[in-house]
This record gives structure tokens, C-alpha cells and sequence, in this order.
């Protein structure tokens, strides 16, 4: 069975399509992703790893500090 996969690659999704090679319809479905962001307060968003970046960059400050 010869068949057509086509791909719609969104920010935060991926849709998809399956046609047989004479224009039927199979299957199509879609994949939406976690946004990777936190509610913080009602209308304020954070990144997942800021905390963690925040922190890392406080460390490399300490060290590049400690070196001179």
C-alpha cells in the first residue's frame, strides 16, 4: 500500500496527514507540546529553567571572582 505522510511543524505542535496514493483519506491527527513556561502570578509567565540559569550564572560569577 503506497501512501502520502504530510507534516504541518508548528511552534508548539506538529499536525499530521495520511492520504492513500489514489486521494483517500486515512488518518490525520495532532501533537500539541507543553508551553515550557510557568504561571507565576495571573498574568506573569516564566521559563522553566530560569531559576536554574539564574543560579548557575551566580556560581560562574563566584568563580570568575575567586580566579582574579
Amino acid at each position: 500500500m503506497n501512501y502520502t505522510l504530510g507534516l504541518d511543524m508548528g511552534v508548539a505542535s506538529l499536525g499530521w496527514a495520511v492520504i492513500s496514493e489514489d486521494k483517500q483519506f486515512i488518518d490525520s491527527g495532532v501533537r500539541i507540546f507543553p508551553m515550557g513556561m510557568e504561571k507565576e502570578s495571573s498574568s506573569k509567565y516564566l521559563p522553566h529553567n530560569q531559576k536554574r540559569r539564574q543560579r548557575r550564572t551566580a556560581r560562574r560569577r563566584v568563580m570568575r571572582k575567586a580566579k582574579r
